[in-house]
């Protein structure tokens, strides 16, 4: 019984820290990728903290009243903090990043993998 409980621990901790620094690592990517600036992550990174502040707040008053806690610890709390911020600096990144390459190099994005973005903005330069 006791390997199977410390599988579930190593599951729920692993795949949520996996999950996080992936995500941190994919906002990084595609904000170098789409030309982002720093001031254009201001408004992304305020809409998300405000964001996670409000499901924070939510999951804390949801839960304060039942006897059995589903996020009662720590690490949990930190993944739900972040994960909207993730989130939401994600899609404004390609939203925005959209508008930069075409105003910048005139790329149409549409369709394209990564890759082929990258080789297209190479071939501007």
């Amino acid at each position: 019984m006791d390997s199977i409980i410390i599988f579930a621990y190593v599951l729920w901790f692993g795949v949520s820290t996996v999950a996080v620094a992936i995500g941190i690592y994919g906002m990084l990517y595609f904000a170098r990728l789409m030309d982002i600036t720093r001031r254009q992550l201001v408004a992304p990174i305020t809409l998300g903290i405000v964001i996670s502040a409000l499901a924070d707040a939510f999951h804390y008053i949801t839960f304060t009243n039942i006897t059995v806690h589903i996020y009662d610890d720590i690490f949990t709390y930190a993944v739900l903090t972040i994960g909207p911020i993730i989130v939401v600096c994600l899609v404004y990144i390609i939203n925005i990043g959209r508008r930069n390459l075409l105003e910048k190099y005139n790329i149409e994005i549409a369709g394209k993998w990564p890759r082929e973005i990258k080789r297209l903005k190479e071939m501007q330069k």
